[in-house]
């Protein structure tokens, strides 16, 4: 679907620098990037749907990928809403001499139509190496809020709402919490997905694979769908 953009901004930055203690040479190196858009699409009655994919890796000796991606949608009458957010961090020590990667990949797609529509990306990396080894971090995050009111009326989204914030409250769960920069010891994967879709017709679906191999790697591979009819 086409997005009518009424605002939209991108920005990023490097930076690199060194120093040397005692004779020790010591570097690191930062980078970051963000997008930010805001828009709407074609109105009507076609639905609505994202699919939310990231990755998370990290090589060396201790590693870390850590995936969190949360997606709810609601509908009702003609009214469509969906939000996500994922969030994929990965980190990686090794010893001197030793080499790391620590990589994240992040995005949602969107399709059918919204008289609202926000998403976000940022993404950034992080590496710093001395005498005593080196460690790498990488970040991404994503999120989109879309909303199409479908021409229904105020009564019959009050009622919907109200029913909603009920099933809600039924099934809350705030899940485990994820920390892509804990100390790193061994090779560990963390995630948290999180996927429901309130009303008739609607589908959800999660893919997720996991791998860790001692001394050398965690990877984290998830992909989340939700439509809603």
């Amino acid at each position: 679907m086409a997005i009518r953009t009424s605002y939209s901004a991108r920005g990023a930055t490097r930076m690199t620098s060194s120093a040397t203690v005692d004779g020790a040479t010591s570097t690191s190196t930062n980078s970051t990037a963000y997008s930010t858009q805001t828009g709407s699409g074609e109105g009507g009655n076609a639905g609505m749907g994202v699919q939310v994919a990231g990755t998370a890796t990290g090589v060396g000796n201790d590693t870390l990928a850590a995936a969190s991606v949360s997606v709810e949608g609601t509908s009702g009458g003609s009214a469509r809403s969906i939000s996500a957010s994922a969030t994929f961090n990965a980190a990686s020590e090794t010893q001197p001499g030793g080499s790391g990667v620590a990589y994240t990949g992040s995005a949602i797609a969107f399709s059918g139509s919204a008289d609202r529509l926000m998403r976000t990306d940022f993404a950034s990396e992080h590496s710093f190496s001395d005498s005593s080894g080196s460690r790498y971090e990488a970040n991404s995050r994503s999120s989109l809020y879309a909303f199409d009111r479908g021409g229904r009326r105020e009564a019959e989204r009050d009622q919907d709402r109200a029913q909603r914030d009920a099933d809600r409250e039924a099934g809350r769960d705030d899940g485990p919490e994820v920390n892509g920069h804990a100390d790193l010891d061994g090779n560990v994967v963390i995630f948290d997905v999180k996927a429901v879709a309130y009303g008739d017709d609607n589908f959800v679906g999660v893919d997720l694979m996991a791998l860790t191999v001692d001394d050398h790697l965690s990877t984290v591979d998830t992909i989340v769908t939700v439509n809603l009819g």
